[in-house]
Protein backbone atom coordinates (compact mmCIF):
# COMPACT_ATOMS: atom_id res chain seq x y z
CA UNK A 1 0.00 0.00 0.00
CA UNK A 2 1.42 3.39 -1.00
CA UNK A 3 -0.24 5.59 1.60
CA UNK A 4 0.41 9.33 1.44
CA UNK A 5 -0.37 11.64 4.38
CA UNK A 6 -2.00 14.97 3.63
CA UNK A 7 -2.16 17.95 5.99
CA UNK A 8 -5.59 19.36 6.68
CA UNK A 9 -6.74 22.60 8.28
CA UNK A 10 -9.73 21.39 10.27
CA UNK A 11 -11.02 21.74 13.80
CA UNK A 12 -12.42 18.20 13.65
CA UNK A 13 -9.98 16.24 11.50
CA UNK A 14 -6.32 15.95 12.44
CA UNK A 15 -4.91 13.94 9.53
CA UNK A 16 -5.89 12.31 6.26
CA UNK A 17 -4.05 9.47 4.54
CA UNK A 18 -4.91 8.21 1.07
CA UNK A 19 -3.77 5.36 -1.15
CA UNK A 20 -4.97 6.05 -4.69
CA UNK A 21 -3.97 2.61 -5.96
CA UNK A 22 -6.09 0.78 -3.36
CA UNK A 23 -8.67 3.60 -3.01
CA UNK A 24 -8.25 3.54 0.78
CA UNK A 25 -8.65 6.71 2.86
CA UNK A 26 -7.90 7.01 6.56
CA UNK A 27 -9.43 9.95 8.42
CA UNK A 28 -8.11 10.70 11.91
CA UNK A 29 -10.00 12.98 14.28
CA UNK A 30 -8.71 15.36 16.96
CA UNK A 31 -11.34 14.38 19.49
CA UNK A 32 -10.54 11.04 21.05
CA UNK A 33 -7.95 10.22 18.40
CA UNK A 34 -10.47 8.04 16.55
CA UNK A 35 -9.67 6.99 12.98
CA UNK A 36 -11.84 5.59 10.21
CA UNK A 37 -10.54 3.40 7.39
CA UNK A 38 -12.64 3.93 4.28
CA UNK A 39 -12.40 1.49 1.38
CA UNK A 40 -13.45 2.11 -2.19
CA UNK A 41 -12.99 5.89 -2.10
CA UNK A 42 -12.32 7.04 -5.67
CA UNK A 43 -9.73 9.74 -6.29
CA UNK A 44 -12.47 12.14 -7.38
CA UNK A 45 -14.18 11.79 -3.96
CA UNK A 46 -10.88 12.27 -2.16
CA UNK A 47 -10.17 15.39 -4.24
CA UNK A 48 -13.64 16.79 -3.46
CA UNK A 49 -13.04 16.16 0.27
CA UNK A 50 -9.67 17.91 0.16
CA UNK A 51 -11.16 20.89 -1.74
CA UNK A 52 -14.08 21.30 0.68
CA UNK A 53 -14.12 24.45 2.77
CA UNK A 54 -15.11 22.39 5.81
CA UNK A 55 -13.65 18.88 5.92
CA UNK A 56 -15.82 17.96 8.92
CA UNK A 57 -19.03 19.03 7.16
CA UNK A 58 -18.03 17.19 3.98
CA UNK A 59 -17.34 14.06 6.03
CA UNK A 60 -20.74 14.26 7.75
CA UNK A 61 -22.82 15.02 4.66
CA UNK A 62 -21.05 13.12 1.87
CA UNK A 63 -18.88 10.33 3.28
CA UNK A 64 -19.91 9.12 6.73
CA UNK A 65 -21.68 5.78 6.44
CA UNK A 66 -21.12 5.63 2.69
CA UNK A 67 -17.69 3.99 2.64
Amino acid sequence: MAVVSYPVASTAISKVDYDDEQEVMIISFHRGGQSYILKGVPKSEFDAFMAAGSKGSYWNTSMKGRY
